[in-house]
């Protein structure tokens, strides 16, 4: 601010002040902006985490601190392990997960890898083509992601021939009624908001997947007449 004021080469201007006085607020406005998302991202990071950590402890749950699908060395190097012989179970249906926070996909992973063949993609853009590729049973898709966002990803899915039967859900932290609503109008079946509850999350998942194969049938037949 001084050095605005000398700048200017005003002892004492009214104008001037009101100028810095502006140039305040506005700084202060920025940098309270900037706490407020670094806290609010801080604290869903701190949740998953500590709801990995409780997952991790829960002896019923043995097997999901499995994740067969990624090569040693890769970003989950220092997941926890569990002997491969809890992991032999036969895995019928394919999850696609959609997703450019690491850590989330790491936890989804957690939760879904000994129960499904998982497909994923750090983008909408990616999740599409995989989506298309792979024709998964379900799919799970972030929304604020770089490329192409959840929500156009989730259009393209089910105005798509291919992927239109394909249940998907918009798993964010976005909380305002109107995101809520144009997910449900892009065709989204469910709408979860992060934090998650990852029980409540499996057992959504695992419904919409005990119905997979009636709506794949009429899916099948369409096509075919």
């Amino acid at each position: 601010m001084t050095f605005i004021y000398f700048v200017t080469n005003s002892a004492w201007n009214p104008n001037t002040w009101a100028i810095l006085c502006g140039i305040l607020a506005v700084f202060l406005i920025v940098v309270l902006l900037t706490i407020y998302f670094i806290f609010r991202r801080l604290h869903i990071d701190l949740t998953i985490l500590r709801t990995v950590f409780q997952e991790q402890k829960r002896p019923s749950h043995p097997a999901t601190l499995t994740i067969s699908d990624i090569p040693p060395g890769s970003e989950t190097a220092d997941l926890p392990q569990v002997p491969a012989s809890a992991a032999k179970t036969k895995k019928q249906h394919t999850l696609l997960i959609i997703e450019d926070h690491l850590e989330i996909r790491l936890y989804l992973k957690l939760i879904f890898s000994n129960e499904y063949n998982l497909l994923m993609a750090e983008n909408g853009e990616e999740g599409f083509k995989k989506a298309c590729e792979g024709v998964p049973d379900l799919i799970i898709t972030d929304i604020i992601m770089p490329v192409m966002d959840g929500f156009k990803c989730c259009q393209l899915i089910k105005e798509n021939l291919t992927t239109c039967h394909i249940p998907v859900i918009l798993l964010t932290a976005l909380t305002s009624e109107t995101d809520i609503m144009k997910g449900i109008e892009l065709g989204a079946d469910d709408y979860i908001q992060k934090p998650f509850n990852p029980n409540i999350l499996r057992t959504k998942v695992g419904t919409f997947i005990k119905y997979y194969k009636i709506s794949q049938l009429i899916h099948t037949q369409i096509i075919a007449n």
